[in-house]
């Protein structure tokens, strides 16, 4: 048994290491999203032409239980949801296939991507940012060229997100007037762009004893390049792109910024693979940001950490565990003070950490990992364990008094009472094995507690007729007795006999009253059934998941439809300087992009516990900032990704009219209600628009289609990629 004891204890540990520590056990929800970048195309353009080619063909996809998707300008993103216990990577392949069948998708639209991800990769555990005496464009070209693939080694990280800046790009300005005077169409341009634009194999040559590779290189490695491209050579002469165009090496439209405390940065937002331990990603990425840190100090750059989920992480695990040992201590304490023996609650109490070290070495096994709700099953499971090491010890012991030795009184007390204790057991495990088998959301995030309580208790059966046993045949007496401590001081004379023997009385004398009489009986059910309401009073609020502490407020915004991004920053602007100047602030960030504008700051030590209080505070004091549908600062959820409290309301139809009608209606009435804190609305109404409808009878008279037409106004005004400049392993639109 001693053996077995410290094998357990020794894998124990070094299970507890190897498992990863995260916030919260991994939730794979059966959900695939495809994703399809379709640049400047309105969102007519990209539900006509992307959304519903792919829709139909996927909506064969087995095991297919929701589909939903949302076309807005540039993207289409279409979520498919599919039955719990659906393969994600089965049912990957097969979205594949039917994607393989889909028509062809306009040119100038990305492959879609198809993704399936876990809880661990929604969002990022940890953020960093960039400063320097630098433009953000040069920023963000070394954070992609020297700060991203550093990033991206650190074992654990499975994505990188960037944003401030804008990405390089070679810019061909046309000439209309040169190109008409010359009669080039945009179409030639684009043409002579990729025909000039390519390294071309040509075989091999042998030559004496040695073999030549052959190779037509053309590949642009400059500007220049590019501006001395022959668009036409004739009679009437060479036509260089020069002559009709400006060549720029440049940047892409602005199309997000970052500041952080109000100065401009580049940030990033690193995500870690699933199952990876997040302390350890963290503490890989602090190391990796020391080392730059020393490098990039002679440029006057650094950068600086913004967000650290592993803080909040280890706050969260020291509280369990303190908790744990606190429990453990007032255990023992209670057994203490009832079994009057410290033998016996030494033998009782060695039951604990075997039973936590045995279900540490079964939760590795099982791939789990460290989290709040495991060790918060371990600290339920912390009084559970002692039960059946109670019972066998206490029954021990009275053969003890009946005048046994101690190995025989071990043997007979463990024998006697081994099929109570393992019904016992049995009846635990009944209540918490079920939650294994359930495949939903609250299944995958409540199993980790189910198992670290059931294999506790299971271990504390098996320690309870061994260990426990052992050790008594070995250690066990028959406690103290009056006539040896006579001699004590008095306040251990009354808490090893006299407190004992009150609190005997006390329960000896309840029994037999709550065992008398029938008007007794009667009273004491009318005070149990009185008790149970005032403790239905007295519930507090039903919620699936608590709030938590975490010391991080998020601010979102939503602009209304239409406001171009210069306006958008502009106003912004205002809401991050008041945030900025508050006294509560420790760190601030501010982002401006496409996709989404959001404030995120942390508070100072001395506001951690009170950051609701800040939370309130924000919101009152930016209400008034115009130009914005909606406003919202909000404590990031331990759990949720939700504003906090919320339900979501579909309205289906097959007029979009209606739909948006009623959608308005609706969103007024729930405004109205009491304790409504924020109506959001999916349903966004069009930006505002130039149409060009052409006169068709002209074109034709003229030569020209409706594509041709299209394709000069998309260069014009939006721009259109021709080819790829590929420059030191990178690749840049032209």
């Amino acid at each position: 048994v001693t053996v077995a004891v410290l094998l357990v204890m020794l894998f124990g540990v070094i299970s507890a290491q190897k498992m990863p520590i995260q916030m919260k056990p991994t939730i794979d929800k059966p959900v695939i999203t495809i994703r399809t970048v379709y640049t400047a195309a309105a969102p007519q353009e990209v539900e006509e032409q992307i959304t519903r080619p792919i829709e139909e063909k996927v909506q064969a996809v087995e095991n297919l239980k929701k589909m939903t998707s949302k076309s807005t300008e540039g993207r289409s993103t279409i979520t498919m949801e599919f039955d719990w216990g659906t393969d994600k990577n089965v049912a990957s392949i097969d979205i594949l296939k039917k994607l393989n069948l889909v028509g062809e998708l306009p040119e100038e639209a990305e492959t879609p991507i198809i993704k399936a991800i876990t809880s661990d990769e929604e969002r990022p555990v940890y953020w960093a940012t960039l400063h320097g005496p630098m433009t953000t464009n040069q920023l963000r070209q070394i954070a992609e060229d020297y700060i991203k693939p550093r990033f991206e080694r650190i074992q654990g990280v499975g994505d990188l997100r960037i944003y401030g800046g804008q990405e390089r790009e070679i810019r061909v300005v046309l000439d209309y007037k040169a190109l008409a005077a010359r009669r080039l169409s945009i179409a030639d341009i684009r043409r002579a762009l990729e025909r000039e634009n390519k390294n071309v194999r040509g075989g091999h040559i042998d030559e004496g004893k040695r073999r030549y590779q052959v190779r037509t290189v053309g590949l642009f490695k400059s500007a220049d390049d590019v501006s001395s491209v022959i668009v036409r050579a004739d009679e009437d002469g060479v036509v260089y792109l020069r002559d009709v165009a400006g060549v720029f090496d440049t940047y892409k439209e602005k199309d997000s910024m970052v500041k952080r405390d109000g100065k401009p940065a580049v940030a990033f937002g690193i995500i870690k693979k699933s199952g990876e331990n997040t302390i350890k990603v963290t503490t890989g990425v602090e190391r990796a940001i020391e080392v730059m840190n020393h490098e990039l100090a002679p440029k006057g750059l650094s950068i600086h950490e913004a967000y650290d989920e592993s803080d909040y992480i280890w706050d969260s695990i020291h509280f369990v565990i303190s908790n744990i040992r606190l429990g453990a201590v007032f255990a023992v304490a209670v057994l203490l003070f009832f079994l009057r023996s410290i033998r016996s609650t030494l033998i009782v109490g060695a039951t604990i950490p075997v039973s936590v070290f045995a279900t540490f070495i079964m939760l590795n096994a099982m791939g789990r990992s460290i989290n709040i709700i495991s060790l918060a099953g371990l600290a339920f499971a912390v009084g559970m364990i002692l039960d059946n090491a109670i019972v066998v010890t206490e029954n021990i012991y009275r053969h003890l008094e009946m005048g046994k030795a101690k190995f025989q009184a071990a043997y007979d007390g463990a024998l006697e009472v081994w099929g109570a204790i393992f019904a016992s057991t049995l009846t635990t495990l009944a209540v918490f094995l079920p939650i294994i088998f359930v495949e939903e959301e609250a299944g995958q995030m409540f199993k980790d507690i189910a198992l670290a309580i059931s294999f506790a208790v299971g271990f504390s059966m098996i320690a309870a007729v061994t260990l426990v046993p052992m050790l008594s045949a070995r250690w066990l007496t028959k406690g103290v007795t009056e006539k040896k401590i006579k001699n004590r001081p008095m306040l251990y004379r009354f808490a090893m006999i006299d407190a004992g023997k009150r609190v005997h009385a006390f329960f000896l004398g309840t029994t037999r009253w709550l065992t008398g009489a029938t008007k007794r009986n009667l009273m004491a059910s009318a005070a149990i059934i009185t008790a149970f309401f005032i403790v239905l009073q007295l519930l507090p609020e039903m919620e699936y998941m608590p709030l938590g502490n975490r010391n991080f407020i998020l601010m979102i915004m939503k602009p209304i439809t239409g406001t171009n991004n210069e306006k958008v920053q502009e106003m912004s602007d205002i809401i991050a300087e008041r945030v900025n100047s508050m006294e509560e602030k420790k760190m601030m960030f501010h982002v401006v992009s496409s996709r989404f504008i959001a404030i995120g700051m942390r508070v100072k030590d001395e506001w951690k516990l009170r950051v609701g209080e800040v939370v309130k505070k924000i919101n009152s004091m930016t209400g008034d900032v115009p130009g914005f549908q909606f406003i919202r600062a909000f404590q990031r959820a331990l759990f949720q990704r939700s504003l906090g409290k919320g339900f979501e309301l579909e309205i289906r139809g097959l007029e979009i009219a209606e739909v948006e009608r009623l959608g308005k209606e609706i969103k007024s009435k729930l405004e109205n209600i009491k304790g409504v804190r924020l109506v959001r609305s999916s349903f966004e109404s069009g930006n505002p628009e130039y149409r060009i409808t052409l006169n068709r009878e002209r074109a034709a008279a003229m030569g020209l289609s409706v594509e041709d037409c299209a394709d000069a106004i998309e260069t014009l005004v939006a721009g259109k990629k021709a080819t790829l400049f590929k420059i030191g392993g990178k690749e840049y639109d032209i």
